[in-house]
């Protein structure tokens, strides 16, 4: 019966976790439907600034500046800082232009546009990246069920760890916070430059993933969870820095600046 409960155990947290990553998003923007009728818009711009600045600009910029500076290739420590600013700079300006074009002309007065637009920025990548991931352990699990002995339990306790469920929801947190950040900055509630603010915080955000890389978590349970704490607590991070300035300046005028 024991060992019985151990194998399903398993399949149950992939369940868990396949909800949490491709659920997540539908029923945010559901929600943000029911607010108003222009979210669909806001959502679907943010989706395809998303595809747009994190699938086809940043991996063509890491081309051309790769190729120019390929020294960088050379120290994983420096490698490892360059792809947290790259993240920072391809997302954020691309969100920035997008969430520009959404607000231009008085429009997207609302603190809605940037939570709805982050809604469909961070959506998007929980279903591209939690859909494949979910899809390589249910895989796994299929094996480990369908050829008893090719997946060791220890396999499937860390394949489990691995799911994208927490990580994608960190990760739309993270969007949404940071695309209300944008928006206090195309409103002009907040100074231009905190645009490279922006950058920055989104570069830190990216570190858990870029120490992953260079295999400072290793690849056993334990660590694996220690990254996953760190993702969700960066996430969180951010999300209180930019209440912080939305509680401080969200509601003045979009024609004032009254950030310092």
């Amino acid at each position: 019966m024991q060992a019985t409960t151990h194998s399903v155990l398993p399949g149950i947290f992939v369940a868990f976790m396949a909800v949490l990553a491709l659920g997540t998003p539908p029923v945010l923007a559901v929600l943000c439907c029911r607010r108003s009728k222009h979210a669909l818009r806001w959502i679907l711009v943010g989706a395809i600034c998303f595809v747009v600045g994190a699938m086809l600009m940043e991996p063509l910029g890491n081309q051309l500046l790769l190729g120019v500076f390929s020294a960088i290739n050379q120290s994983l420590p420096l490698y490892g800082l360059y792809t947290c600013l790259v993240a920072g700079f391809f997302e954020e300006t691309t969100r920035l232009v997008g969430l520009g074009i959404l607000c231009r002309g008085g429009k997207g007065n609302t603190a809605l546009t940037g939570i709805a637009y982050g809604v469909g920025f961070g959506g998007v990548e929980a279903l591209l990246l939690g859909g494949v991931a979910v899809a390589i352990n249910i895989g796994a699990l299929l094996q480990a069920y369908t050829q008893p002995g090719s997946v060791q339990p220890a396999q499937l306790a860390e394949l489990a760890e691995l799911l994208p469920g927490v990580e994608r929801m960190a990760g739309i947190l993270l969007h949404i916070a940071l695309s209300v950040l944008a928006w206090l900055v195309v409103t002009k509630r907040l100074a231009g430059w905190f645009y490279l603010v922006a950058v920055a915080l989104r570069a830190v955000a990216s570190a858990p993933a870029a120490l992953y890389q260079m295999g400072a978590f290793g690849r056993a349970g334990s660590t694996m969870w220690l990254y996953e704490a760190l993702v969700v607590a960066l996430a969180l991070g951010i999300a209180g820095i930019v209440w912080y300035l939305f509680k401080k300046y969200g509601k003045a005028a979009a024609a004032e600046n009254t950030a310092p």
